[in-house]
């Protein structure tokens, strides 16, 4: 995981588990990563929520050292174009003078917030460090219906966490407004990929969606993305981790979350 390769991961950690079923930590990486994978009854099979409260992993992240006191999760941001612009919900961001942001291998940079878009409730942000060799890709256009994959970082804290996918299909166009409505679990907000793993969108809180065609003006030298095949929600969820971001303000900036 540490790595990026959560396929090998899911493996090792199923054959651990039933290899070793006197070891609870073991069964509970394996929980742990079915959970995040949207897998969440087979998860319950693995580890019963009664048999009391489990061990939970996360990415290791010296850089988490740059962070400072009190830092708090806003929400979750995609990376794009050149791999140093990243979009997020504009929501919790419009008073942060600095951000940081984190992937799901535990790397950080710092951020800063370069413009928002106030009828889409869209951020961009400008990364000082490039976060990841690889940058998401957008199709041409969506269309409501579409089977796809929300991903988003679910704790509040500033600890380094895995996202968690979410599967569904892509709602339609709001009457008078930009934004749809966006038929997967999303509560925070984060991007959302498609079956072939292209950038369909992001979604921002309220349980709307803003569509890759929206998306792609505000991304300098991006690539159309080819059109692929289908892929697993595996192989979605390992090329999620490196562009999904973790969204983290300083003391004092509002955030969307509870």
């Amino acid at each position: 995981m540490q790595a990026g390769e959560y396929r090998r991961a899911l493996a090792f950690a199923a054959h651990t588990s039933g290899a070793h079923p006197d070891s609870r930590e073991g069964a509970a990486l394996y929980a742990q990563l079915l959970e995040i994978g949207d897998l969440a009854r087979l998860a319950a099979r693995v580890l019963p929520t009664q048999a009391g409260p489990a061990p939970r992993f996360a990415p290791a992240s010296p850089d988490s050292a740059l962070l400072p006191h009190g830092a708090r999760a806003a929400s979750s941001a995609v990376l794009v174009g050149d791999g140093r612009t990243a979009l997020a919900p504009a929501t919790g961001l419009r008073d942060a003078e600095r951000l940081w942001l984190r992937n799901g291998r535990g790397a950080v940079s710092a951020a800063t917030l370069l413009r928002t878009f106030e009828d889409l409730d869209l951020a961009v942000l400008l990364l000082e460090q490039p976060l990841a060799a690889t940058v998401a890709e957008l199709p041409e256009r969506v269309h409501p219906g579409t089977a796809s994959f929300a991903v988003e970082y679910p704790n509040a804290d500033a600890a380094p966490a895995w996202p968690v996918l979410r599967s569904g299909f892509l709602g339609k166009p709001l009457a008078g407004s930009k934004a749809w409505r966006i038929g997967i679990e999303s509560p925070h907000g984060g991007p959302v990929f498609d079956a072939a793993g292209r950038l369909a969108g992001l979604a921002v809180p309220g349980g709307l969606f803003i569509p890759a065609q929206l998306l792609r003006a505000q991304v300098a030298a991006q690539p159309e993305g080819s059109s692929g095949g289908k892929l697993g929600a595996e192989e979605i969820y390992e090329r999620a981790l490196a562009v999904t971001l973790q969204v983290l303000t300083e003391p004092g900036i509002s955030s969307s979350r509870p």
